[in-house]
């Protein structure tokens, strides 16, 4: 009789959990900050998520670490804010009054002012609207990735959506550039999530962007029956004025 049929031999030891982390000694420099520091770590993070985001996918954890895409995406939030906050500031023509002299300028000044301190208490409240917003968003990803049946082969769950979503809001930084800037940056944002969700989720890039579309198609189909609507009521409501 072998050892594998004896009912009195111990138990055979447990599965190795998976493993956490990409490549050993290559991490993804942000989940390296302990060693690079937190300044180098975020702008390395930035240049692999901008020039190879594949290989970035490819060397990031897949689990066990919800707190680095989250700061990662709150840190990138700010900056896009400050950013964008720099340029509404520069192209507000009321913000230049200000340097005029009398009461035009004055008005201006406060004007200008008020403006600033919405603008500053916006941006304490940008880490907790970023939070909510990468639950959300991927909430919602997750549950499409689902029914088009993105997710049966992942090994990450939630939690790989969760991180494909928080690092790509390094599109955010785009900000920086006027205009054409947040233009850029969606597109960006589109690549960055078809390629981390097939990465991190072992499924194909068909899939991943099924899912992150999908949600943008059902959007754009309730804008236009809501629009639509509104139009038959606001016809209505002209056209019962009329015979009244």
């Amino acid at each position: 009789m072998t050892t594998d049929l004896n009912p009195l031999a111990p138990p055979p030891p447990p599965p190795p959990p998976f493993p956490p982390s990409g490549p050993a000694g290559n991490p993804f420099p942000w989940e390296d900050r302990a060693r690079l520091g937190f300044v180098n770590a975020y702008l390395g993070g930035v240049r692999e998520l901008l020039t190879a985001p594949a290989a970035a996918f490819a060397r990031m954890r897949e689990r066990g670490d919800y707190a680095s895409p989250l700061l990662f995406a709150i840190v990138s939030a700010i900056l896009g804010a400050l950013f964008s906050g720099l340029w509404s500031f520069a192209f507000k023509p009321t913000n230049w009054l200000a340097m005029l002299p009398g009461d035009l300028g004055e008005q201006a000044g406060a004007a200008a002012a008020i403006a600033a301190g919405g603008f500053f208490f916006q941006l304490i409240l940008v880490p907790i609207m970023t939070m909510i917003g990468l639950l959300i968003g991927a909430g919602i990803t997750h549950l499409f990735l689902l029914l088009f049946g993105g997710l049966q082969q992942s090994p990450s769950g939630f939690e790989g959506t969760f991180r494909v979503v928080g690092y790509s809001s390094v599109t955010q930084l785009a900000n920086l550039v006027p205009i054409v800037g947040p233009l850029a940056g969606t597109i960006w944002a589109i690549v960055l999530l078809v390629l981390g969700l097939a990465r991190l989720h072992r499924t194909t890039q068909g899939r991943a962007l099924a899912a992150v579309f999908a949600p943008l198609v059902l959007c754009c189909v309730c804008a236009l029956f809501a629009a639509i609507l509104a139009g038959g009521l606001i016809a209505g409501a002209i056209k019962g004025a009329g015979g009244f």
